[in-house]
């Protein structure tokens, strides 16, 4: 049974405020995908100067359509504020990797591997941020990838605060 049947079932039912206030967050996290909000549920619009939006989803006048058709619309503030850092860590990973290829002379050649590709990687539970390679396929989520292991450490020590922010480890 999920939380919004479970709340509904018992609504009438006496309980203490604490145990509808547990009940209420327990529906309120269930609805995570923007696809499960109802009219008049608060929604946040991340727009293209990255500035964060909270409205009111109303299907009934297209206003739905309108915020969620650029994929930019979430049912709660952290995930919007999460996905601004995921888009400016991305934005500048894809800067500094287009660049260190360009200075570096050569194009990625997957059919090659004795070419290492180095990508940015967080081991979380050590909080362990380094520059690893790859030669010959390419892992998601780690899709830019750098000509050399300097190139790839110059970013992490360039963007080491937004890098932390993506990967969501307090030290790295």
């Amino acid at each position: 049974m999920k939380g919004k049947e479970l709340f509904n079932k018992y609504e009438n039912v006496e309980f203490k405020d604490e145990i509808k206030e547990i009940l209420d967050k327990y529906v309120k996290e269930e609805k995570r995908y923007i696809w499960d909000v109802e009219t008049d549920n608060t929604i946040y619009d991340l727009e293209s100067n990255g500035f964060i939006n909270e409205t009111v989803w109303d299907n009934n006048h297209g206003a739905c359509f309108y915020f969620d058709k650029h994929n930019n619309t979430y049912t709660n503030r952290e995930d919007a504020e999460y996905e601004k850092i995921k888009r400016a860590y991305e934005r500048k990973l894809r800067e500094a990797t287009t660049k260190a290829w360009e200075e570096f002379g050569e194009e990625i050649n997957w059919e090659d591997s004795e070419q290492k590709k180095f990508f940015v990687s967080c081991i979380i539970s050590t909080n362990i941020l380094q520059a690893l390679f790859n030669c010959i396929y390419r892992v998601l989520p780690h899709y830019y990838y750098f000509p050399t292991k300097k190139s790839a450490q110059k970013f992490i020590e360039e963007n080491r605060e937004l890098i932390k922010e993506f990967f969501e480890v307090e030290e790295v």
